[in-house]
């Protein structure tokens, strides 16, 4: 195999590579006679078809197969040959005349990585951080998670919620008696004592049994996002 560099700017290289005749056409023997071996014809035993036969009816197609793999091949040995590093799939270009009893060239273009220069680091100092002590804040954090996956199961008929419980209300707001907009909805899952809703709406539902209606007053904050409520 001859290589020669034909271009070295910044990153990229670009290299001519030539397979000579000889060398290939040892190579399409070689797999002539290994697929001689396997291959069946009338009027021949299984593995005794003449290898020139073969080369007759599968020759060009094996040639095809056998050049692939010295491209292969070659650009692996440029890249052991010329220590790289490539940084992308080298890209090959085939040249020239590709007609059997050729020797065969292609270009073979890529992109390497950046040398690093290797790094002191005697000298340098790191900083250790330290998260200090929030038990609080811990604390709120594992209830929370907790609480997300906590599983609930559906209570008896007679039982009476209390806080912590998970309740599921359908509800009608009303103002002056009047329903308002964005006031009824239906299968609202609420957690007794989670602060979810506005203050007093929670401790309302204690000791609410399935299917019970309850009227639960309220007073809106002064701060509440709907202006009129």
């Amino acid at each position: 195999m001859q290589i020669a560099e034909t271009l070295n700017q910044g990153l990229r290289r670009e290299y001519s590579l030539v397979i000579p005749a000889a060398s290939l056409a040892a190579r399409v023997d070689a797999r002539l006679a290994e697929v001689s071996k396997t291959i069946r014809m009338p009027g021949f035993r299984p593995g005794k078809v003449p290898p020139n036969l073969v080369r007759k009816m599968h020759g060009e197609a094996l040639r095809g197969e056998v050049l692939q793999a010295a491209v292969n091949d070659g650009v692996q040995q440029l890249l052991v040959e010329h220590k790289l590093r490539p940084a992308n799939q080298p890209q090959v270009d085939l040249e020239g005349d590709m007609a059997e009893g050729s020797d065969v060239g292609f270009k073979v273009a890529l992109e390497v990585l950046p040398t690093v220069d290797d790094v002191k680091i005697d000298g340098l100092s790191l900083e250790k951080l330290i998260v200090g002590d929030n038990s609080a804040a811990m604390d709120e954090a594992l209830t929370r998670l907790a609480g997300q996956a906590a599983r609930t199961e559906p209570a008896a008929a007679k039982y009476k919620a209390k806080a912590g419980d998970t309740v599921v209300i359908d509800y009608e707001g009303r103002v002056d008696g009047e329903l308002f907009d964005g006031g009824k909805g239906e299968a609202m899952r609420v957690t007794i004592g989670s602060g979810q809703l506005i203050p007093g709406f929670e401790d309302q539902l204690i000791g609410a049994k399935a299917n019970e209606e309850r009227t639960v007053k309220v007073t809106f904050p002064a701060d509440y996002n709907v202006a009129y409520l």
